[in-house]
């Protein structure tokens, strides 16, 4: 067990339980998480130690200060890989490539004739559309500042020279 994978269960343990043998283990074999849970439980028994009724009549300033912490950080954002941008690109162009070629086409075309052709590239079309779209919007804090290096340098109309 990596100790990074042994902290994360610790801390999910709840008040008062007992550890399971895996974490038991490596606890026992390893000196720097020992250490990080000597502290930590160490700190917990200070923090309950000191909250007193002096502290609760105050309003618990560590709780509040930690609450406070809480609501100024950023919201986390899930990040997708730029290569499953890219994939999810081709596997749509490839769609339109392909689409065309197979046998469910071919009996698509023999009973709407060339009907279907104007629906098939229209919808095509909007699927490359919205997922360019969506593709711009999600990245555009990082096209930003691409964009305004090439405006400074490319001496585009919007440069200022």
């Amino acid at each position: 067990m990596r100790c990074e994978q042994f902290l994360d269960r610790y801390d999910r343990l709840d008040a008062g339980e007992t550890p399971g043998y895996p974490l038991r283990r490596h606890l026992a074999a390893c000196a720097s998480c020992e250490a990080k849970v000597r502290r930590r439980e160490a700190a917990l028994a200070a923090y309950r130690a000191g909250s007193s009724d002096a502290d609760a009549a105050k309003g618990n300033l560590l709780d509040e200060r930690i609450m406070a912490a809480v609501r100024l950080t950023p919201r986390p954002r899930r990040a997708v890989l730029v290569r499953d941008w890219i994939l999810s690109g081709f596997v749509i162009a490839a769609s339109m490539v392909i689409i065309p070629l197979g046998s469910e086409f071919d009996r698509a075309k023999e009973t709407f004739g060339f009907r279907l052709a104007l629906p098939l590239s229209l919808v095509l079309g909007l699927a490359l559309t919205a997922y360019m779209a969506v593709f711009i919007g999600s990245h555009m804090d990082s096209l930003l500042p691409l964009l305004r290096r090439m405006n400074g340098h490319a001496g585009g109309p919007h440069s200022g020279r």
